[in-house]
């Protein structure tokens, strides 16, 4: 039978859905504004973020009033404590996207390296993750978070390459440098799109299992 605790925290996980959507939707839009030099659909993206924003205070609030007049146990309250955590790593997902639309903005693609390094598919990893993560969370699946953690060293792996081959088209054409250091800026917060997912992914962990993943070493004794 739900409590009402049960009941306060589906809907808080449903405004946290929402929040996940829009901010999967900027990173893919951002992506694809890249792509298709569309300065207007980078522009959505900008505007848009106050939505994730609005959402992230809300999440907050709805969190510490059920603290306050329940005082959760167990379950429920690592629940409350797990969306705290993720409700943050969401929202600078949205302000991450929101970065990759305003450098893209700033340039003037005399120079378009974008798919030479591949961003699109670091793109697709990152978005991948992200994806898993939250249906993890629908379908309290540790498994499947535990599989977002795993795909962090393939982010890595990919966003360490794309660097390396922008560092070589710096030294080889001095004049690619303005652009180079956009995409290395832009790959690095897809990058770090992987990185906020697999918070999000250890996040449903603690919730679900009680295990502070981030810390797991330590809880096991292993220097």
């Amino acid at each position: 039978m739900e409590t009402v605790v049960s009941n306060a925290i589906k809907k808080i996980i449903e405004h946290i859905l929402t929040m996940a959507t829009l901010s999967t939707e900027a990173v893919q839009n951002s992506i694809l504004a890249l792509m298709n030099h569309d300065k207007d659909l980078a522009q959505k993206i900008i505007d848009k973020d106050e939505e994730i924003n609005q959402l992230e205070v809300l999440v907050e609030t709805e969190s510490l009033r059920v603290m306050a007049l329940y005082q959760p146990e167990a379950v429920d309250l690592r629940f409350i404590v797990g969306i705290m955590r993720m409700v943050t790593d969401i929202e600078r997902i949205g302000d991450l996207a929101v970065n990759i639309a305003q450098a893209f903005c700033g340039m003037d693609f005399k120079l378009d390296l974008s798919m030479q390094v591949d961003l699109p598919y670091l793109a697709k990893l990152s978005i991948d993750m992200l994806n898993d993560s939250i249906n993890a969370l629908i379908t309290r699946n540790s498994s499947l978070a535990e599989s977002v953690i795993e795909k962090d060293d393939q982010v890595d792996a990919l966003y360490n390459q794309i660097f390396r081959e922008l560092l070589v088209s710096m030294m080889e054409n001095p004049h690619s440098i303005s652009h180079c250091v956009q995409y290395l800026l832009m790959s690095r917060h897809l990058e770090r799109v992987g990185d906020h997912a697999t918070n999000i992914a250890e996040s449903i962990i603690f919730m679900l299992q009680g295990v502070n993943r981030k810390h797991y070493h330590l809880e096991q004794g292993i220097p």
